[in-house]
């Protein structure tokens, strides 16, 4: 399986034409609506010890639907014979259409993990991923997805299933920035997730060498 990295995720946005642009967790944490961010620093002032076992569920959720994402997000990178070439021989887009369905469905699934967490990282990382598909708003739209308020996806499976190849990939193609940005952040999400279930199982609270190592291990967009 192909796992997206910093270099092929600057490489796509070069190829592009696109700048890799937006919000610091510093900046998010810093912002106006600092809710998340004051949450965290309550974490940081106060600690603890004990194990939660339904955060520690919910990030074992959240980890499989970001991993999920991430993995759906790849079927769309490859540069060569890719769901639209096959399209395009075939002459049916069925299997593009499903997994456009698949992914936003795990995309939304992921949204909402995140939504529910009390966690900064969480709600910075919720923001990334909608920041990646308001950028993309105009071409999702044009086959049928639109974002709704609360961030989540929705899909008009008769417009989608009307959509020619072209207004496909030009939506989740390779040459569009967008499916590599969804995997990146996803990854990042199963990765966070992972260290928090961890956290949890060994009755540890890493909040404190979360909040000095966030700057620079999770602004990735810099």
């Amino acid at each position: 399986m192909m796992r997206v990295t910093t270099q092929m995720l600057n490489n796509t946005a070069s190829k592009s034409g696109i700048m890799l642009t937006g919000r610091s967790l510093l900046d998010y944490v810093n912002g106006d609506d600092n809710s998340m961010g004051n949450g965290l620093l309550n974490a940081l002032n106060k600690g603890s010890n004990v194990i939660d076992t339904a955060k520690k569920n919910s990030y074992e959720k959240l980890g499989k639907e970001a991993d999920s994402l991430s993995q759906k997000a790849e079927l769309f990178l490859k540069d060569k014979d890719t769901l639209f070439d096959k399209a395009r021989e075939s002459g049916d887009n069925q299997e593009i259409y499903d997994a456009i369905e698949d992914l936003v469905k795990s995309y939304n699934n992921t949204i909402a993990g995140l939504q529910s967490s009390s966690s900064a990282l969480d709600g910075y990382y919720a923001e990334m991923l909608k920041e990646a598909t308001a950028e993309n708003k105009e071409a999702l739209e044009k086959i049928g997805i639109t974002i709704g308020k609360d961030g989540k996806m929705n899909v008009d499976k008769e417009k989608l299933q009307a959509s020619d190849v072209d207004s496909l990939e030009k939506a989740f193609g390779s040459s569009n920035v967008f499916a590599t940005k969804v995997a990146f952040i996803s990854f990042k999400i199963s990765s966070n997730a992972a260290a928090n279930v961890a956290s949890f199982s060994n009755q540890y609270n890493s909040y404190g060498d979360l909040y000095s190592a966030m700057s620079g291990k999770y602004d990735f967009w810099g």
